[in-house]
């Protein structure tokens, strides 16, 4: 008995409670999905920088030995990328010599470029950029 002597109605109750509980979810799973997926792209884009940098050391590496061989270094850095699913081209590569020459003691810079796609582009933005940049000193 309820309060005045009045029967409660506990299937109304229920139902009341339910109908609560899913407004409530109504209104907070978008949120949490955004989260979830702003999440997911954080980790891709990371995922992405590690894939790019290891890239761009590989071909620095590559270039430390054979720095005449521009060529060769793009492909280096383009297998490496390859091999952990991200697809580079050679223009996204650049190799540069920042004291001019190839002389054994001076340093090879490999920067590589990869436009990222973002799952969830409403909430950052669009698109972005991630650049990697390794220096190496040539052999």
């Amino acid at each position: 008995m309820a309060e005045g002597g009045r029967k409660r109605n506990s299937r109304t109750e229920i139902s009341k409670d339910l109908g609560q509980s899913l407004v409530e979810l109504a209104l907070i799973l978008p949120v949490l999905m955004l989260i979830l997926m702003g999440i997911v792209d954080f980790g891709r884009a990371f995922n992405a920088r590690i894939i790019i940098t290891n890239a761009a050391r590989e071909g620095a590496r590559y270039g430390a030995m054979h720095p005449a061989d521009e060529g060769g270094i793009k492909d280096r850095v383009i297998n490496e990328a390859a091999g952990s699913g991200i697809s580079i081209e050679a223009d996204d590569v650049e190799v540069e010599f920042p004291n001019g020459t190839s002389e054994p003691g001076n340093p090879i810079r490999v920067t590589v470029t990869y436009d990222f796609s973002l799952i969830t582009p409403f909430l950052f933005g669009g698109d972005t950029t991630i650049r990697s940049s390794v220096e190496m000193v040539i052999f």
